[in-house]
């Protein structure tokens, strides 16, 4: 799925998008196809998450904008096994528990700890799968310019 389609499903109530393009880069260098891999499964990452578990991580007094920031963590935290995985140097891709404990210490339900990680893992696959198809090669191409942070409301 294009970021596009990921953002009008994540719109908040003023209309602006949780997640910004602009929190993936500082400069025009920046603007690598990499840092749109990882705008996107961040998108991934939240969407999952917000789905599945809104209503469960509201007790632990944790909102939309909290699972936004998480999910900006998680996609920075795992970017180096992503890239060990795409390139051969290993043959798994997990997400540890310890990318969610550091994020939330003050959670202390293993379960939802689980379904976290079960979320980012969905989120994860989807977006893996979903470039397999899609024609901007953001895991091949990694340090070329990317005109999509460019184009639209947030370019």
């Amino acid at each position: 799925m294009y970021a596009k389609e990921i953002l009008q499903d994540q719109e908040s109530p003023d209309g602006d998008s949780i997640i910004k393009p602009t929190e993936f880069y500082s400069d025009e260098t920046d603007k690598i196809k990499w840092n749109w891999f990882l705008y996107e499964l961040s998108l991934s990452f939240e969407i999952f998450i917000r789905r599945t578990l809104t209503k469960k991580m509201r007790k632990w007094k944790i909102g939309e904008r909290e699972i936004a920031d998480f999910s900006i963590y998680a996609a920075s935290e795992i970017e180096d096994a992503i890239l060990n995985s795409i390139s051969g140097k290993s043959e798994e891709l997990n997400i540890p528990r310890k990318v969610v404990e550091s994020y939330f210490p003050g959670i202390k339900d293993s379960k939802l700890t689980g379904e976290i990680l079960d979320a980012l893992d969905a989120g994860l696959t989807f977006q893996l799968d979903s470039c397999s198809t899609c024609l901007t090669r953001c895991l091949t191409q990694r340090e070329q310019y990317c005109t999509m942070f460019d184009r639209g409301p947030y370019g």
